[in-house]
């Protein structure tokens, strides 16, 4: 296992940041002691992908709310209530 002063250099010198896949894997990493398993790495890259919330946010709203209105069924969202139907 790379010791402290590897993931410090790695960090400093040669990681790049312009995509959220190594911060996040480096975070996953050392939360887990150094090991992760590929879906809770694959996770933490969606749970930063604002682009794929806003995507699932629209599916939520779209898909999910027509069905939701249909049953009319009220849905209090965190920060937003959404009612769907009458």
């Amino acid at each position: 296992m790379p010791s402290f002063e590897h993931l410090r250099d790695f960090i400093l010198k040669r990681m790049r940041m312009s995509h959220i896949c190594q911060p996040a894997m480096i975070r996953e990493l050392l939360t887990g002691n150094g090991r992760s398993s590929i879906r809770n790495i694959a996770a933490a890259f969606l749970a930063r992908d604002v682009s794929q919330l806003e995507y699932y946010e629209q599916i939520t709203k779209d898909m999910s709310g027509k069905l939701l209105g249909r049953l009319s069924v009220k849905a209090t969202f965190q920060n937003r209530e959404a009612e769907f139907g009458a």
